[in-house]
């Protein structure tokens, strides 16, 4: 939110961001590749999703501890990407 309002520090946050989008979208697109099936969507596209899911469970987990356990993250983005065996 403060980089939202600072253009310069906004513009240091977005470069570090798409930094972390390329390194996952290639690890996304390894893990498919690996798995031997094409991503259902750019891999870029499955990073900015993960990363924003990643946001929004940390704020879930601010309001309950409890609740969005790893393994059941795990399962679901398995499921959500086509990985799953």
């Amino acid at each position: 939110l403060v980089a939202a309002r600072d253009p310069e520090l906004n513009a240091r946050y977005a470069s570090l961001h798409d930094r972390t989008v390329e390194r996952l979208a290639s690890t996304l697109a390894g893990l498919h590749e690996r798995a031997g099936i094409l991503p259902a969507v750019p891999v870029a596209t499955m990073a900015r999703f993960v990363l924003a899911i990643g946001v929004g469970v940390t704020l879930e987990r601010t309001a309950d501890a409890d609740v969005l356990g790893d393994d059941e993250l795990l399962s679901m983005m398995t499921n959500a990407f086509g990985l799953a065996s």
